[in-house]
């Protein structure tokens, strides 16, 4: 899944959300939904933002540790997405009793409010 993401193939995205939404939640099916999430991230899909931030708030029945993980992944993919229920969904996760999660989401805030005054100073270049 990882040379999906690195190749950016858009073709694969209703595929990946699929198999996030459809696997199991435990062992490999965590590290499935992992992969998944965080080749979204960087095929750069906005279209799979709804199920990345399902996943974030653990609607996808996610187990302890792996679940973590999963979780921790759509955190970083929403951060390269970006989008109004991306920003909302890592803003619930930045306040997550979990420390690993938490971590991710304000990393993945951050990121956000990064691109979007590197974008505003584009936009002010070129006036």
């Amino acid at each position: 899944m990882g040379a999906l993401g690195k190749l950016r193939v858009a073709e694969a995205v209703p595929a990946l959300c699929n198999l996030i939404a459809a696997e199991s939640s435990f062992g490999e099916g965590a590290q499935l939904k992992e992969a998944a999430a965080s080749a979204l991230g960087h095929i750069g899909a906005g279209s799979a933002v709804p199920t990345l931030c399902e996943m974030l708030e653990g609607g996808a029945m996610l187990s302890a540790i792996a679940g973590v993980r999963a979780r921790v992944a759509a955190a970083r993919a929403l951060g390269e997405l970006g989008g109004p229920d991306a920003r909302a969904a890592l803003e619930q996760g930045s306040r997550s009793v979990n420390r690993s999660l938490r971590k991710a989401s304000r990393r993945a805030l951050q990121r956000l409010q990064t691109m979007r005054a590197m974008s505003r100073g584009r936009s002010l270049h070129a006036r």
